[in-house]
């Protein structure tokens, strides 16, 4: 079962971070999960700091928000 509490967190840092490297093994770590993230893998390295400089502007505060308003419960 996705925890999504972890999957944002690494997503935040990732993107914080802007390392494609980590953004691959992201992508290999969560593939099951969400197998659309695969399409990542055929991006060379300057198209990957290229999307992560587009998620920092447009996902980053998304990602924060639900952070900072998700709660500790499991069921809420």
């Amino acid at each position: 079962m996705l925890d999504v509490r972890s999957y944002l967190e690494d997503m935040r840092h990732i993107i914080q971070v802007k390392s494609p490297a980590q953004l691959r093994m992201f992508v290999l770590r969560y593939r099951n999960e969400n197998p659309s993230l695969q399409t990542l893998l055929r991006f060379d390295r300057a198209a990957l700091k290229q999307y992560l400089f587009q998620l920092e502007k447009e996902v980053l505060p998304l990602i924060e928000w639900h952070l900072n308003n998700m709660s500790d419960d499991p069921l809420h």
